[in-house]
């Protein structure tokens, strides 16, 4: 106990950053994000600390929590293919995916009669419109339109490709991916019930790497939350890792310090801790 106060006390004045993960993390499973939460990021941001989501979302499931945009000024998109600034819209870092790369994942998610979630332009198309497809663009907070055919998107950027199915076949999809898809391509799940597909170079530390350089921040001065394998790297670059309670196991293994669930506001916690 006296080792762990005296640890809280030596970090507690050279924190500037907390990067956050939303989903299992800053949300509840109702995703929401609890007053509790929100006081205590509030809290933090009057003490100049910078806030910014980390999070496999596009754009609109960040914005579409209004509070938080407002509080913080950067965000991390699309598992770090983007970096954009909330306040301007300006989009700082885009690392989309090789078209061929790509394109070679949508035809196995087709062949594997998947549910395909694809993002080009910040919008989202998906081969078919179903459950799957709507609960995913309920999150998303944009609406899907239908692609007919690969045609579709020969003119288009696409920044990241998601599989969307049950736990026991994203995991059948995972194991099966991993070792065919392209070195250039990175293949994890941010939810059990969803295999995403970016760009290898694209990387939620790598993203926040380069946030940190222009904003002359340390990786000593930040504190990042996290609870699933794409947020490994996060939690890894950051000076100090907070795995959630609920958080896979890998993921725990890798952190500094494991805190409450997200249902029980393990972010604020921290917060109060260390800030």
């Amino acid at each position: 106990c006296v080792i762990f106060t005296y640890l809280f006390g030596e970090l507690y004045m050279n924190f500037k950053l907390l990067a956050i993960d939303l989903d299992g993390t800053l949300l509840n499973d109702n995703k929401e994000i609890s007053l509790f939460n929100y006081e205590a990021l509030e809290y933090a941001a009057n003490k100049g600390i910078i806030l910014v989501p980390c999070t496999g979302r596009a754009v609109n499931g960040i914005t579409k929590y209004g509070r938080l945009a407002q509080l913080s000024t950067y965000a991390i998109a699309y598992n770090g293919a983007m970096i954009i600034n909330l306040k301007s819209n300006e989009i700082i870092y885009h690392c989309p995916m090789d078209k061929k790369d790509a394109f070679y994942i949508i035809n196995r998610g087709i062949a594997y009669d998947t549910n395909i979630c694809i993002w080009s332009s910040n919008k989202l198309y998906c081969n078919v419109i179903n459950d799957y497809t709507l609960s995913y663009s309920k999150i998303s907070g944009i609406a899907p339109e239908k692609f007919n055919s690969l045609a579709d998107f020969e003119n288009k950027i696409i920044t990241k490709v998601l599989w969307h199915d049950s736990e026991e076949k994203i995991a059948k999809y995972l194991k099966e991916m991993s070792s065919t898809v392209s070195k250039s391509v990175c293949c994890c799940t941010s939810k059990p019930w969803f295999l995403e597909f970016f760009n290898i170079k694209a990387s939620k530390a790598l993203a926040l790497d380069m946030l940190n350089t222009a904003l002359n921040i340390k990786k000593s001065e930040v504190i990042a939350f996290g609870d699933e394998l794409n947020d490994v790297s996060l939690i890894r670059y950051a000076g100090t890792g907070i795995a959630m309670a609920n958080a896979r196991k890998e993921v725990k293994q890798c952190a500094d310090i494991i805190t409450s669930s997200n249902n029980d506001n393990g972010v604020a916690q921290i917060i109060h801790k260390l800030i």
